[in-house]
């Protein structure tokens, strides 16, 4: 098991509060379907709760859990533990780890050639119909009452 207890984790927990954490207490299903279940829930709680940062699942001594879980979940021992068979420990799995965090800003013109063939997959017709550089034009004629967004992903 990973065990962390480095300085950034700790100030991590520090935010970790009733209103943007998920604590678990029993989760159970059967181990044939643990590699279609686990994944799918993650990524449904986290898309679908928004408010949710965290995942905790409370671990009791002498309960092993799945390797699985060592791919989402950060195994946290309690100041001072040592051994996981024998204390409580806690499982934490951080929205950032599982869905990448997303910068909104107003969109430039400079856009146009990251977006475009996202445009084209989707909606090739809109380049038939509207010419090769519509959104460039939209980005440029945004105004008040109008404004163009762009998301990013850091990777």
């Amino acid at each position: 098991h990973a065990v962390h207890t480095s300085p950034c984790l700790l100030s991590r927990l520090d935010r970790v509060s009733p209103r943007n954490t998920l604590f678990i207490h029993l989760l159970v299903w059967d181990s044939k379907h643990t590699y279609e279940f686990l994944r799918p829930l993650l990524q449904s709680l986290f898309q679908e709760c928004t408010y949710l940062h965290n995942i905790m699942i409370t671990v009791p001594p002498k309960v092993k859990t799945f390797d699985i879980f060592d791919e989402y979940f950060t195994h946290l021992l309690p100041l001072g533990g040592k051994d996981f068979s024998r204390i409580q420990t806690i499982l934490l799995c951080v929205r950032q780890r599982y869905l990448k965090k997303m910068k909104i800003r107003h969109a430039r013109e400079e856009d146009h050639d990251d977006l475009m063939p996202l445009f084209d997959r989707s909606a090739c017709r809109l380049s038939e119909q509207f010419g090769e550089f519509f959104i460039s034009e939209l980005i440029s004629s945004a105004d008040e009452k109008r404004h163009i967004l762009v998301a990013e992903v850091n990777r």
